[in-house]
């Protein structure tokens, strides 16, 4: 049977009662740091607290991911909070969670725009998910990189136009 703990308390105070690499993942939605409605819980700096983030890490397994979401105009400080703490700041997202992502946000028959397509995450589950998709990068290694992986995981050949324009 599932078994799901509530603990009221200071994350920071709470944190320190689990031992070392205790949890397998972090998944969290901190305060976003902008006093919304007037909140004081939404402005206590926690967020930003490096000390808070590195006891996250300390009670994470090694080689444990931690996915915790952040607002649109703050997520940066919060990045770099717990970039700061001593996790490594991925740029490869899982393939399963862009699989998702790709189907809750795209139409069906839809097209998917990747702007920033480095080694072609998103562009792989679009077409593992049935969509087409156009990915952009300024780096044509990594146009190349893409394409590979596009072919090992899709089986298809993708197109690449190094120029301007559409392909």
């Amino acid at each position: 049977m599932t078994k799901i703990t509530l603990r009221a308390g200071d994350i920071e105070q709470v944190l320190k009662t689990y031992p070392d690499a205790y949890f397998a993942a972090g998944v969290t939605d901190p305060p976003y740091e902008i006093g919304f409605m007037g909140k004081t819980w939404d402005k206590s700096g926690i967020s930003y607290s490096v000390e808070m983030w590195r006891e996250w890490l300390r009670v994470l397994k090694p080689g444990a991911h931690l996915l915790a979401f952040g607002g649109s105009r703050t997520y940066h400080r919060l990045a770099g909070a717990i970039e700061d703490a001593g996790f490594e700041i991925r740029d490869q997202k899982p393939l399963a969670l862009m699989r998702y992502l790709v189907r809750l946000v795209t139409s069906p028959g839809g097209l998917v725009l990747d702007g920033f397509c480095g080694s072609g995450s998103t562009l792989i589950a679009a077409g593992l998910e049935g969509f087409d998709a156009v990915g952009i990068d300024l780096s044509a290694e990594y146009c190349a990189l893409a394409a590979r992986r596009c072919r090992g995981h899709l089986g298809i050949l993708a197109e690449i136009n190094l120029g301007e324009g559409r392909e």
